[in-house]
């Protein structure tokens, strides 16, 4: 699509194929829905701003590395407070450079709703360009080795008690642990705030409105949001306040403002050491010799109550959702709750909040993962309250969005990975690999019919991997745990009984067997079939390869399940079965870390 100003009706593709091959068509119903949604959302014709144009994205003078990637919320440690921190990932860290790896990749840190912590998808979050505090290391935090309130609820026994049973819980617990969290943040706020006004030109507190000088009006209304969320009878969602709270930019919240300057210092405050925390991590990666350091990840959206709802609502289309069409592993299609963002606001405003939002996911990483990058080209939309079914691929700017990424990646040299994964249009693999964007390559996915492609058939501008948080683990695919467990909860892939879905898998077994004897490696058991697979896919001349945590811990169920029921299954909070040290000491992890480290020296 070109990115001139187009048509509304050409942004609409009604009909489309799903993964499936099957035709579908939005109903005309639907599709007067849409337009009407866009029109109202356009706003009135301006100037299309241009964004500076670089080539392609960064691409370092050197290959085949490769590094650990991990849920940070599901760290297990004797020290931390029932969720993995960022002392955690310290750690990680250098457990994972003694072993030669290049990168740590990490599920998305973005902030999460203050006033309601049972929202925990990491991939539906508050806001992508500010940080979820929970994984802050309190004990770390500026002002907690001055607070003795603060040393002193901590080291209390009930305190102990119940960090002890937030530890060993198999799941993350996460409203106790915001609760715990933010109540010992207060009172380390308290020492700060203390601080601000004794000493205003204290090296610390200096620090801390420079920051708040560099991040800008987006800290500021973040900052509301999360401080009017928590009013009593205000909640997450923006749309159910008062109507005259519901304007960002309006009096009644400059008044809010004003009124509650400590608060929104307090969650500025909470960001300011939540960016110091994650930066230590990243010199961390750096001093250890990592060439990559940190690998984030940037999930497509957000859902239209959260932050980013509420100040951009006016650039989105109401009454829709992003999702995804039927396929192999969701036969019902996804409807994934998020916002859809108004493709002709993107280039009225040359993409500068996207922009803004990469940037400061780029500002400690090495590299970033761009989830669902399908998304640059067409977004697949759902009406809310309808069914997958019924959606349409909506027509987004590709040139304007990529330019957007490509413009910080080449400033901060920043590797670009995008998941482009599902339904992919034949179109954007080329302009993908024309702007740089590494593509993203699953080896339970790469076949041709039946066969296994052989490692010399992967790509070389690529990131290469067994799975994904959202597919089987190695050890679950295996014994088909993802099927007994979608079956016992009502998930079945169309027109398969799990019965035939069990013969299917065993044959796709048998197959990346013959592949794995076809290259040379010897699988004979369960212990030597997970050695070969990564010993296998490092040594593909893809560009770099992630070694999931999961299959280092050999954990058979998956972090995500999508489209199970709600409260049916934990998603994103499932802990590792074993701390760090245990996991990285096991025989059969140290043998994978070996077989990948002898494939792809540093």
């Amino acid at each position: 699509m070109s990115d001139a100003r187009p048509a509304i009706a050409d942004l609409i593709e009604r009909d489309y194929h799903d993964a499936l091959g099957r035709h579908h068509r939005m109903s005309d119903e639907a599709t007067a829905r849409l337009t009407a949604a866009l029109e109202r959302s356009s706003g009135h014709p301006t100037p299309i701003l241009s964004t500076p144009r670089p080539t392609r994205c960064y691409t370092p003078d050197w290959d085949r590395g490769w590094g650990v990637v991990a849920q940070l919320y599901g760290l297990r440690s004797t020290r931390n407070w029932g969720i993995g921190d960022f002392t955690d990932l310290r750690r990680l860290v250098d457990l994972a450079a003694a072993a030669g790896a290049d990168f740590i990749g990490l599920n998305p840190l973005h902030a999460l709703y203050a006033a309601d912590p049972s929202r925990i998808s990491p991939y539906s979050p508050s806001s992508r360009e500010f940080i979820n505090v929970l994984y802050l290391d309190p004990l770390e935090m500026t002002g907690y080795a001055e607070s003795g309130a603060a040393r002193a609820a901590v080291s209390s026994r009930s305190f102990q008690t119940l960090l002890d049973r937030l530890r060993a819980s198999p799941t993350v617990g996460y409203a106790e642990i915001a609760a715990a969290k933010h109540g010992i943040f207060r009172v380390i706020f308290d020492t700060f705030e203390h601080r601000l006004r004794a000493a205003p030109n204290d090296e610390v507190v200096r620090d801390f409105a420079s920051f708040t000088r560099l991040r800008g009006a987006a800290l500021r209304s973040f900052a509301l949001y999360q401080a009017l969320s928590s009013l009593a009878g205000f909640g997450p969602d923006w749309m159910s306040w008062p109507t005259k709270f519901r304007d960002p930019t309006g009096a009644a919240v400059t008044q809010f403002a004003k009124e509650h300057a400590r608060e929104l210092r307090y969650h500025a405050f909470l960001q300011w050491q939540a960016d110091r925390q994650l930066r230590a991590c990243a010199e961390t990666a750096r001093r250890a010799g990592m060439r990559v350091g940190l690998y984030l990840d940037l999930a497509l959206g957000c859902a239209p109550d959260s932050a980013e709802g509420w100040v951009g609502h006016a650039e989105t289309v109401p009454g829709f959702h992003v999702g995804a069409p039927p396929d192999d592993w969701n036969a019902n299609g996804q409807d994934w709750g998020l916002f859809a963002p108004n493709p002709e606001a993107l280039m009225r405003t040359g993409c500068g909040t996207y922009r803004r939002i990469v940037a400061a996911v780029m500002a400690h990483a090495g590299a970033i993962r761009i989830d669902h990058v399908l998304g640059f080209n067409r977004l697949f939309v759902v009406p809310a309250g309808g069914q997958p079914v019924d959606g349409a691929y909506l027509r987004m700017p590709f040139g304007a969005l990529s330019s957007a990424v490509a413009v910080e990646s080449a400033a901060r040299q920043c590797v670009v990975v995008g998941e482009d994964l599902g339904t992919v249009p034949p179109e954007l693999p080329p302009r993908l690999a024309e702007a740089g964007i590494l593509s993203y390559r699953l080896l339970i996915f790469m076949r041709n019919g039946g066969r296994y492609l052989a490692p010399s058939e992967y790509p070389h501008e690529a990131l290469v991997a067994l799975a994904t948080h959202d597919l089987p683990t190695w050890r679950g695919f295996w014994v088909g745990r993802d099927i007994e467990t979608k079956y016992r909860l009502g998930i079945h892939p169309a027109g398969l009984s799990q019965d035939q879905e069990r013969i299917q898998r065993a044959a796709e077994c048998d197959s990346i067997r013959e592949a794995f004897a076809r290259a040379g490696f010897d699988a004979h058991d369960d212990a030597s079939i997970v050695v070969a697979a990564h010993r296998f896919i490092a040594r593909t001349p893809s560009r770099f390869v992630a070694v999931q945590l999961e299959e280092l811990a050999q954990e058979i169920d998956q972090v995500n399940l999508p489209g199970a029921p709600v409260g049916a299954y934990p998603s994103f909070a499932r802990k590792l079965g074993r701390d760090l040290d245990a996991i990285f000491a096991d025989p059969t992890a140290e043998a994978i870390l070996t077989a990948v480290r002898a494939e792809r020296p540093r």
